[in-house]
């Protein structure tokens, strides 16, 4: 599991648009403990270099937070530390583990099972599951897990639930 973003919702769970002022912030990897953590758990998937992929993710969603909390603009790494925290907080990096579990055909699940697994988690109509379509096959793609703008998991807003009822789901990277 990685991550994609962190992306800030209106307290009815409604995706907030851009908060940019239009001014980018361009991302500087200092070595630091953070983006030792980001490089491991954060990383571009789209061959561009991470300092691109990182810079996006916080012009696009991270000044909603900068507003919010006060921050500086040279502040972007609070937004990745708060990003990072949530991650191993809500034990998202052993999610996969714990829903495909040691079984022989661990690489797939039910989507019942997976569902009951994610509400005990996380509760009810808290995340949203996305899946994605290669080969006939179904491979869960993203687990989008809602918070509010003070970082609690909320049951506000749409789910946007793309993997199949009935079908097996994938879990695990088939190269």
């Amino acid at each position: 599991m990685t991550i994609h973003g962190l992306w800030p919702s209106s307290s009815t769970g409604k995706t907030l648009p851009s908060c940019n002022p239009g001014k980018d912030i361009s991302i500087v990897d200092s070595g630091s403990d953070i983006f030792l953590k980001m490089r491991k758990y954060w990383p571009s998937l789209n061959h561009n270099p991470n300092e691109v992929f990182w810079g996006h993710e916080f012009n696009k969603h991270g000044y909603c937070y900068l507003k919010k909390f006060n921050f500086d603009e040279k502040a972007y790494e609070m937004y990745f530390y708060k990003t990072l925290e949530l991650f191993f907080n809500f034990r998202i990096n052993n999610l996969i583990t714990y829903i495909a579990g040691d079984a022989d055909d661990g690489d797939y699940v039910l989507p019942d099972d997976f569902i009951t697994k994610m509400n005990k988690q996380f509760g009810e109509n808290t995340y949203s599951l996305r899946c994605t379509k290669y080969g006939g096959e179904f491979y869960l793609s993203e687990i989008r897990i809602k918070f509010d703008m003070n970082f609690q998991i909320t049951t506000k807003g749409k789910n946007q639930n793309s993997c199949p009822n009935g079908k097996p789901i994938h879990v695990k990277y088939v190269s």
